[in-house]
């Protein structure tokens, strides 16, 4: 490479410079330059309190194209995640948390993995805006994530109570807002207009395609709900869309800082693929 820096190592840079409104879009970011994926999450809750967590991941974008290399190596191993990467999944959403399997997907444009989790106790499991990035990709990967990124867990968004019996009625806590506070002094440069438009330009290309989407879906009929996105039985606790978040003009500046949910959607307005539960409590009624 000699003198030429890789784009990788280029939108590395891009990312730091960034004054990202959230830990949460500033690790996936970062995660993004090892890949794109998108990333489906659906908690099942029964009536009894137990449930599943399953996890898809679809590699889109340059990963995929990697991924589509390994493939036709015969490296099919490589999309999997070995069996310590699952453990460390499971802890993850829980110390009672267990995997019962993991699956390949190659159909049609979808190219990625499932894992189906189970728990015996939503009250003792929590749902993350962000998982460790080695958790993303299989054994073959090599990750370009800084370790401290990598190795940085989660922050809880979701935490879960659970009243049982006949009527049954799930609440779902949350613990933190998307935002958080000021940049600190070390990183309070603003950037001008210029680099925030170099900024953008660098970061899209690795973020094709990307999104992440977590699901609560209760096994049963729904009686009562005062949650912000429902369908049926499925409730939508996070959803994000990069393609369209990107398009917002003041992304990479420290304009939505401090704000809470509910302010920041108004900022950046329906159209922009991010949908979030506002609310810090929601109470579920099913049978």
């Amino acid at each position: 490479m000699g003198k030429e820096r890789s784009a990788m190592t280029i939108g590395r840079e891009a990312v730091r410079k960034m004054h990202v409104f959230s830990r949460f879009i500033a690790v996936m970011l970062l995660m993004s330059l090892a890949g794109c994926i998108e990333m489906h999450t659906t908690v099942e809750v029964h009536k009894d309190g137990s449930g599943t967590i399953e996890q898809k991941v679809l590699y889109t974008g340059m990963l995929r194209s990697m991924m589509d290399g390994a493939m036709q190596s015969g490296k099919k191993e490589s999309l999997l995640p070995d069996r310590k990467r699952l453990d460390s999944m499971a802890s993850d959403f829980g110390p009672e948390v267990r995997l019962k399997r993991v699956s390949m997907i190659n159909k049609g444009n979808e190219l990625g993995y499932q894992v189906m989790f189970t728990y015996p106790d939503v009250e003792k499991i929590r749902i993350g805006n962000s998982l460790q990035e080695n958790n993303f990709t299989g054994t073959g990967s090599t990750g370009a994530v800084p370790d401290s990124v990598a190795k940085k867990k989660q922050e809880v968004w979701f935490t879960f109570g659970m009243k049982r019996g006949p009527q049954p009625e799930l609440t779902v806590l949350k613990q933190t807002e998307l935002m958080h506070s000021p940049s600190s002094s070390t990183d309070s440069k603003k950037m001008n207009e210029k680099e925030r438009r170099e900024s953008m330009a660098m970061a899209k290309p690795f973020l094709k395609d990307m999104k992440m989407v977590v699901d609560l879906v209760v096994d049963g009929q729904v009686t009562s709900s005062d949650a912000s996105h429902r369908t049926g039985n499925r409730f939508t606790l996070f959803s994000v869309e990069f393609d369209k978040l990107l398009e917002q003009p003041d992304i990479f500046s420290k304009k939505y800082e401090g704000l809470s949910d509910i302010e920041l959607l108004k900022k950046i307005g329906p159209d922009s693929g991010l949908t979030l539960e506002t609310k810090k409590r929601v109470a579920i009624g099913f049978n």
